[in-house]
């Protein structure tokens, strides 16, 4: 994966009184405790930026032609597959949603308003490289990219699944469009709880479109990076 853009001088947590003293400093700095606008993002490797599937190295692509083409062949072939899997007429929307669930290269970010699940996912899996945890308030996504002000095609809040532009971004796959009908910004969007494990991780999503392939503080004025040391990890008893 791509290296982050964010603040190369992260500071770093060594314990558990520097995590909770960190999460308290976020708390304090934002207008808002209210939980679904403070998101969190817990990643094994401190070196990796905050970079959806299909914008990783990995996807194997050149042009964001490209990139669209093999990702509605994606969506198709998932739709096919997992038919037999699935129960009742899932939206395109959760069908996205599951694509990512199920480990498919996506546009989607994984988030949680919970910041002992982001945890979590940053100490669990490697044992000799630090981790990172990631914090903002979702909110000032709309703010900081002025989608908020964009009345026609912006957004404002933390959006849920049901925004109309989020729904027409995901047509696009569906319908086989250009990727000129994408939005201009990364949008945070809630999800409706219809998977369990979504719902037991607390998760959200940021939504990335062309041009806007890595979450950086330009994007959110309020994201903070920190630095979760190897040589400290309750997860592995050091």
């Amino acid at each position: 994966m791509t290296t982050t853009e964010i603040a190369p001088n992260s500071s770093k947590i060594t314990d558990l009184t520097e995590l909770l003293e960190v999460l308290d400093d976020f708390w304090n700095s934002v207008n808002s405790h209210h939980p679904i606008r403070l998101w969190y993002r817990g990643q094994v490797n401190s070196q990796w930026g905050l970079i959806p599937g299909v914008y990783r190295d990995s996807f194997k692509v050149t042009t964001e032609s490209q990139r669209l083409e093999k990702e509605q062949q994606l969506n198709q072939d998932f739709k096919v597959h997992s038919a037999s899997l699935l129960s009742g007429n899932p939206s395109d929307t959760e069908l996205y949603f599951l694509q990512q669930h199920y480990k498919m290269p996506t546009r989607l970010l994984d988030w949680s308003t919970s910041p002992l699940t982001a945890f979590y996912f940053a100490v669990s899996e490697e044992d000799h490289v630090d981790g990172s945890l990631f914090m903002m308030d979702a909110y000032q996504l709309a703010i900081s990219q002025g989608a908020d002000k964009d009345i026609d095609n912006g957004f404002r809040g933390t959006p849920t699944s049901s925004l109309p532009l989020f729904r027409k971004a995901i047509e696009t796959f569906k319908h086989w469009k250009k990727a000129d009908t994408f939005p201009k910004y990364i949008i945070p969007i809630r999800p409706y709880y219809t998977d369990k494990k979504i719902l037991l991780q607390k998760g959200c999503f940021t939504f990335h479109v062309p041009d806007q392939g890595e979450l950086s503080e330009r994007h959110n004025s309020t994201l903070r990076k920190y630095i979760i040391l190897v040589t400290w990890n309750p997860c592995r008893g050091h």
